[in-house]
């Protein structure tokens, strides 16, 4: 089974997009893909494997409520290995390979969402980079036309080559979109050099350009669909599976129930079942002040899928109407 490794870099330059709408690139071409979160920071919830499920336009796995998407979280907004400290654990590399272990024997691809760039530190004195190292997954490379991306691109080019990581190809994310010529002049000519980078290390014309889009118009059902091809046609790696056509696929009724409609994706939608309800619990106790209610011995979690007016909508299909909403 293929495994590929989606890193950045920098945080917050559209990993969790691209490994989402990856994702779905596979899903369509009839290929049983999963993705997986190397480490989750900054939350109790693995929020960007909920995403990735968004944007691929599917329910949540089994896989991603028993934690096996993601082994790892860690409530920090920080480096893996700081957060980590904070609360006085180190990041479980074994259980991170256990975990793509398990998902390798189910699924045909699995792709890998990293954490800020390669140089980001799992441990004291492990990063990314020496991850991919031993492990040589193919790197899908996301980046951007901001400022400062041209050094952090080719930067990250040279830390992979040296230290032996495949790299797969390059995803220019288009967003923010240009808001005057001056703008879509660097975000051309940034293309055009980063086209140049991959050709010099040994991968032509494997890149490709992710437009600028808005959380809110990608839903289950009107996705855009990026052609992801030049990513993996022409290696050993990828011949098999991008050697097929793609094959349309409906979504089946439990899909079409589950899979959000409108803007962010629920909470209630990925994490459901006992384990789900305790995480929502705590993650409730921490975060939302409750003036009328004792959340020492909280009630029942109903996770909600939807809310509208005086409407809500919860993820087992039943709607309940918000009685305290008027005063």
């Amino acid at each position: 089974m293929s495994v590929f490794f989606v890193g950045g870099i920098d945080t917050g330059v559209g990993k969790s997009f691209v490994t989402g709408l990856l994702g779905r690139f596979f899903r369509l071409r009839g290929n049983n893909v999963i993705t997986q979160k190397l480490v989750q920071t900054g939350s109790v919830l693995a929020e960007d494997i909920l995403l990735h499920r968004y944007l691929m336009g599917i329910p949540p796995f089994p896989e991603d409520r028993d934690g096996t998407t993601c082994p790892q979280v860690f409530e920090l907004p920080a480096s893996p290995h700081l957060a980590a400290a904070q609360e006085n654990r180190v990041v479980d590399l074994d259980g991170i390979d256990a975990a793509t272990r398990r998902l390798r024997e189910r699924f045909e691809v699995v792709l890998i969402e990293g954490a800020g760039g390669l140089c980001v530190p799992l441990r004291r004195n492990y990063l990314i980079a020496d991850y991919l190292r031993e492990r040589h997954y193919p790197l899908v490379l996301v980046t951007s036309g901001k400022l400062g991306s041209i050094n952090h691109t080719l930067l990250t080019l040279e830390v992979a080559a040296n230290r032996g990581i495949p790299l797969a190809g390059v995803v220019y994310n288009r967003y923010p979109p240009a808001d005057h010529p001056g703008e879509e002049t660097i975000h051309r000519d940034s293309f055009d050099l980063f086209r140049d980078a991959v050709d010099r290390y040994g991968r032509p014309d494997a890149i490709v350009e992710l437009p600028s889009i808005e959380l809110p118009t990608v839903d289950g059902g009107r996705s855009v669909d990026i052609d992801f091809t030049p990513l993996f046609a022409g290696t050993r790696f990828f011949a098999k599976i991008v050697s097929d056509p793609p094959q349309p696929r409906l979504r089946t009724e439990r899909e079409a129930l589950v899979a959000p409609s409108l803007g962010s994706p629920s909470l209630g939608s990925l994490f459901l079942g006992e384990r789900a309800d305790r995480e929502l619990a705590d993650y409730d106790r921490k975060h939302v002040w409750h003036p009328y209610t004792s959340m020492r011995d909280p009630l029942p979690v109903y996770p909600v899928e939807s809310a509208s007016g005086v409407r809500i909508r919860l993820a087992d299909g039943r709607e309940l109407i918000d009685g305290m909403s008027s005063w």
